[in-house]
């Protein structure tokens, strides 16, 4: 129950840690949101950066500590109701796509992505055991 729990927890945490990063590349660095690349502020691309590399991180983890690949199925489960919430959060008909619109797919896919490719780096998890 523990584990479950950890894989659940583990990229809601990568995705809120990753959400007040932003609020701390703000607090730290007031001109971020004047700096702006293609009409959106720079920190929400270290946003989606972030959020990537804690979820890579996360998935690194969770690799680590499962003794095989299908028991960290449920780990998917958060980041693909993230993309999901965004989703039907931000896409309303008609849809545009602005440089806006991909930033904010990026959030959405970021702890997805950042997962699945934890889990497709090998593992030296077999080496570790006799």
């Amino acid at each position: 129950m523990k584990s479950l729990l950890l894989r659940l927890l583990l990229p809601a945490g990568a995705i809120v840690v990753g959400a007040l990063a932003q609020l701390t590349f703000i607090s730290a660095w007031p001109g971020v949101q004047q700096r702006s690349i293609a009409k959106v502020s720079l920190d929400s691309y270290l946003t989606v950066g972030a959020i990537l590399i804690l979820s890579f991180g996360a998935g690194r983890f969770l690799l680590a500590r499962a003794s095989e690949r299908s028991k960290l199925l449920p780990s998917l489960v958060v980041p693909s109701a993230w993309i999901l919430v965004l989703s039907c959060a931000a896409y309303r008909p008609p849809l545009s796509f602005s440089a806006l619109s991909l930033v904010f797919l990026s959030v959405a896919l970021a702890p997805l992505l950042g997962l699945l490719l934890a889990y497709s780096l090998p593992s030296n998890h077999s080496l570790e055991r006799p």
